[in-house]
Parts: C-alpha cells; structure tokens; sequence
C-alpha cells in the first residue's frame, strides 16, 4: 500500500470506501506528521488528536455497515482558524477578539462535516485576515515549508503550508484579497476562490456584541489542496443555497464540453498596467504558454487596457471599507483605515481616494460603485466571449523573507511596495467577483515554487476546474518541500 501522507484527498477516500486502508490510521498518520513537524512551521495552531481519532473510528465502523456519508468519508480536512467549529477559538489572530469562541458550527463547516470528513485542526492565519502572512497578535509566526526564513503567504498562509507539508490533504481558506491564491502560490499547491456570492458566508468571522453584519462583497471561501481533483470535490460540497443567506442563490454553471488540452482556447498576459513582474516570472509563464501551445492549446497573447484593470482595483478599493467596517463608529473606522493606509497599503500607487470615501458609510456612493462594479464586470465578461480562460501573473514572483506590512520589498528592479508585489494581480477579480486559481507550476533555481493565475467567467469553475486537472502533468515536476517528506 501507499504512504499514507501526501496522497490526495480523493485517493484516501477510496482507500477507505475499498476498505485498503483504515481512517484512522490515516487521521493517525497525519496527526503523527503534524507533531513531529509544526514546531518549525507553526502552520497548525490546533490540533484535535483525541476527538479526530474518536471520530475516525467511527467512520470506520460505518464502513463496515456500508454507510458512507459521503465523498470525504473518513478523510482528515483542516480549516483556517477564522472558520467557526463549534466551541473552538476564532480570533482572527487579533486581541481584541482573543475571547472569541465559536456558538456553533458554521454553514460550510457543517457541511464538510455532513460530507464524512474529519475536521483535524485550524490553520494559522494573517491578522485580521489582512496580510500576505500568517503572523498576528495571538499565535507564533507562520513559515514556508520550502524555506522557514520565508513567508508562506496569506492570509490562509498556515493553511497552505499545511497542504504543502503534507499535514494535510485539503484545506478551506477564504478569499478577499487573494487570501486562497497567493499563498497557494508561494507554497506550490492549488487555491481555488469561486465566483463571489456563490459560496454561504455563515461562521467566518468572529463578532462584536451588537454587530448587524457587514455588508457582503469582495469575500468568498474556497479550497486549497495539492490535486485540482480535490479542489472540485471540495467545491461541490461547499458551493450552493442556504436558507439562512438568501443572497446564495442557485447557479447554472458551464458545463464542462472540453475534455482534452486541444480544445481550450487561452488568452494570456506578461503584462498588468503598470505593475512590474521579475523577468523570471515573465520567463515562467511564456514557458508554460509554449508548453500548452505544443499540447494542442490555442493561445494568443492579449492585452489587457490599463483602465479595465485600474478601475477594478479601485472598485475592490471602494467596497473593502463597507465589507470590513459597516458596523464600526466612525472613530474607530479611521483607526481601521489609516492603519491599512500605513500598514499593508503603505507606499502602494494610489491616491486613496475611493478607499476614504468608502469608509464614510455614504449609501449614495454605494450604491454608485455598485452601479460601476457592473460595467467593469461586463467588460472582463467581453474578454471572455473570445475565450475560454485568461492567464496571467499572480506575483511579482516567489516567496519573500518575512517582513512586515508596508515595508518595502527588494526585487532585481529595485524596492516595491510592500502590497505591489501580489495585491493588484490578484485583488483585481475580487474586485470584479470572477473565479480565479492558482496552478503551480514547477520551481525556481532555489527550489522555491512558482505560479501562474487562471480566470474564468462567472461560474465557470467546472471549465477552470477540468483544466487544472488535464493540465496537471504539465506541472508534474514540482518538488515537494523536501524536509517535510522524508
């Protein structure tokens, strides 16, 4: 039989169902795997052992009864730490909700669970959600597996570096800036964020006594794991109405009719307005574009108008403030928004001007904005009424060394801000609300890995999704972390 560890999530469901391998012996593993290693990347910030492997037990006892509850049965799932799991913390690694314990299980949380998985622990994650890290006020810093001087990312950065690490088969992560993708990329693994307002939002966060709730744009949830298979599965699970978030609504989403790498037709840029990539990254991506070209894929190398991505960004700019501060004093909304301007945003090329307005809770310039989002989504639609998908860079390039918010980072073209380096590339079609992933594909001459983004059009997951995985032996050669296998 095979290793147990790093093995995709669908694989060890199957050894299940087929009765080859034990549920516990695999939530046992990976636990084992969590103990010896996590001391070094902090990537898990609890571990359930005693409940998980209770669990496990169970699963395969109902095995034996042929009851399977469904296609995670008995498969060991971390979450980010922000998810609510009835009783445990979700502090957002943030003081002042330090005392935060979750009232019940959230909607997608229940549903992992219903799914047969095994919840085994929460994942370490940026402060307040908000940093290409997973550092904050609460838990030790979180490293890469590939180098520990190094960021994993964020803010699912323990999430994805307990992919990497083999901690874990799959992960739920959110996504509102990135948060899924970026350190999917820095980690060599897949990160998946769907189309906005598909997936329920239920649990995600902790609250204030009094809160009403923020306003909900920008933000989704999504998976990440080191198969693309095990992202589609994931998806299916969590995706679809709630009857206590009626703006999920049902979706028509495309129907997968290519099935092979000849029928893709791909747009692709080097280029993103003004935003600077390495020449590696650029290198990276015409490297791959030349792999699929002599795989049978059409692609063209298009540009995307300087404005198109500009006003995006300015429109996830303008509807940050009313997703992360609605129910914030007005005092307290300016502590909220000059810390960002001062902090994660510090430096970046921009007047700020949509960010301030947002933050003044004006139903007029909402409702504008909301008005200017559907024209830009239209214009990204336009692009892909030629084709299929769009890629392009998700970085400026690898992982960098840990450091803080705002400071900027050294590059080959000299210094950047500090949120240049990944936010507009990213950032961009949270603005917009388009699905988006990462794909890894290999590593650079320090072993670190590298990615590229994939974008579809609204609901087209199935089509980014059946990609990934006919594509996936393009990328067949990305090495593991090599600590955390041996």
């Amino acid at each position: 039989m095979k290793p147990l560890l790093f093995l995709p999530a669908h694989e060890l469901a199957l050894l299940i169902k087929e009765k080859k391998a034990t549920s516990y012996d695999i939530v046992h593993a990976h636990i084992d795997h969590i103990k010896k290693h996590n001391s070094k990347l902090h990537a898990m910030i609890s571990v359930y052992e005693e409940e998980a492997l209770a669990l496990a037990k169970i699963r395969d006892t109902q095995i034996q009864e042929n009851n399977i509850l469904g296609p995670l049965h008995g498969v060991p799932v971390t979450i980010k730490e922000m998810f609510w799991l009835k009783d445990t913390p979700s502090t957002i690694n943030a003081e002042i909700f330090k005392d935060f314990v979750a009232p019940e299980d959230g909607t997608i949380v229940k549903r992992i669970k219903e799914s047969g998985a095994i919840i085994i622990g929460k994942t370490n994650l940026a402060h307040m959600v908000m940093d290409y890290s997973a550092s904050g006020q609460i838990y030790p810093r979180g490293n890469n597996p590939y180098n520990e001087s190094l960021t994993p990312g964020g803010s699912t950065g323990g999430g994805a570096a307990a992919v990497a690490a083999g901690f874990t088969p799959i992960e739920l992560g959110s996504d509102i800036a990135g948060s899924c993708r970026a350190p999917a990329n820095f980690c060599g693994v897949y990160g998946l964020k769907p189309t906005e307002g598909t997936i329920p939002l239920h649990g995600m966060y902790p609250y204030n006594e009094g809160d009403k709730g923020p306003i909900l744009n920008l933000g989704t949830l999504g998976p990440l794991g080191r198969d693309p298979y095990d992202l589609e599965l994931m998806w299916k699970i969590i995706r679809g109405p709630s009857s206590m978030e009626r703006f999920v609504s049902p979706v028509q989403y495309d129907k997968v009719t290519r099935n092979s790498l000849d029928e893709y037709k791909i747009g692709y840029t080097v280029n993103w307005a003004d935003y600077p990539i390495s020449k590696q990254t650029k290198q990276n991506i015409y490297s791959y574009v030349d792999t699929l070209r002599k795989n049978g894929v059409t692609v063209k190398e298009i540009e995307i108008p300087k404005e198109l991505i500009d006003q995006s960004i300015d429109i996830w700019f303008s509807l940050f403030p009313y997703a992360t501060a609605t129910d914030l004093p007005q005092d307290v909304r300016e502590l909220v928004k000059n810390s960002y301007k001062e902090g994660f945003f510090k430096g970046y090329p921009t007047e700020f001007e949509e960010f301030e307005r947002g933050f003044q809770m004006d139903a007029r310039h909402y409702a504008e904005v909301i008005n200017r989002r559907y024209a830009i989504i239209k214009e990204w639609e336009n692009i892909f009424t030629e084709f299929d998908l769009l890629i392009s860079p998700i970085s400026y390039g690898p992982a960098y060394e840990h450091t803080k918010p705002g400071k900027p980072i050294k590059t080959e073209a000299g210094d950047i801000p500090y949120a240049e380096y990944q936010f507009p590339f990213i950032a961009c079609f949270n603005g917009t609300g388009h699905p988006a992933m990462n794909i890894p594909i290999g590593n650079d001459q320090n072993c670190l890995p590298i990615g590229i983004q994939i974008v579809g059009k609204y609901w087209s997951e199935p089509i980014l999704l059946k990609f990934a995985q006919i594509a996936k032996h393009l990328s067949s050669k990305l090495q593991k972390p090599s600590v955390y296998v041996a």
